[in-house]
């Protein structure tokens, strides 16, 4: 498949039907990937057909046309784009995380610190403050997908649905992050966003 960044993504059949092996370096990352589509079970996302986290093999139901949602900016339809992403969204199971496999997004926190002198302090200490609000109430916490941006939507038959998913638990609000940086090698005409 084009546009592969870590893993290696090939169709293959499985029991008579297309699908796609998706092979990546067995990690803790690989393992929540694999937790997070058996905890979907195919609501808004590609169906898990068999995995195997030591090998960091995942099969999955293979999507058509499977066109990215990037495609639809690329098009200069950015409205169309930001609703299809949505569609996505919705279409997930936010629940209450039960495994501990998952990484709480408020461990960020030690990371950001990371970015002081690298980026506006502005900026840092307004992600900072909202980690840290969100630590008021984790009675909110839900299951995200944790990488839900354009290039992780597409479109399967009628419908949009995620794949790539990062598996983080945090309160659902922080599921648009993602979208809202995304896609970064397309930009619509006239946007005000300075690079």
């Amino acid at each position: 498949f084009p546009n592969l960044t870590y893993s290696h993504v090939s169709g293959v059949g499985y029991q008579d039907q297309p699908a796609v092996l998706k092979l990546t370096l067995p990690s803790q990352r690989t393992s929540c990937e694999i937790e997070w589509y058996r905890e979907q079970n195919g609501r808004g996302c590609a169906h898990l057909l068999n995995s195997d986290p030591d090998l960091g093999a995942l099969l999955l139901e293979q999507l058509a046309p499977a066109t990215s949602c990037k495609q639809l900016v690329q098009e200069g339809k950015d409205d169309e784009a930001t609703n299809a992403v949505a569609d996505a969204l919705l279409s997930l199971d936010h629940k209450p995380a039960m495994g501990t496999e998952f990484f709480n997004v408020r461990g960020f926190t030690v990371e950001l610190g990371k970015l002081s002198g690298k980026v506006p302090n502005e900026l840092l200490n307004l992600a900072l403050c909202q980690l840290n609000d969100s630590k008021r109430d984790m009675n909110c916490d839900v299951l995200l997908h944790g990488d839900l941006h354009h290039d992780n939507v597409l479109r399967h038959g009628r419908k949009w649905v995620a794949i790539d998913p990062h598996g983080y638990v945090v309160p659902r609000v922080f599921e648009v992050g993602a979208m809202m940086r995304n896609p970064y090698d397309a930009f619509p005409e006239g946007s005000l966003v300075d690079i």
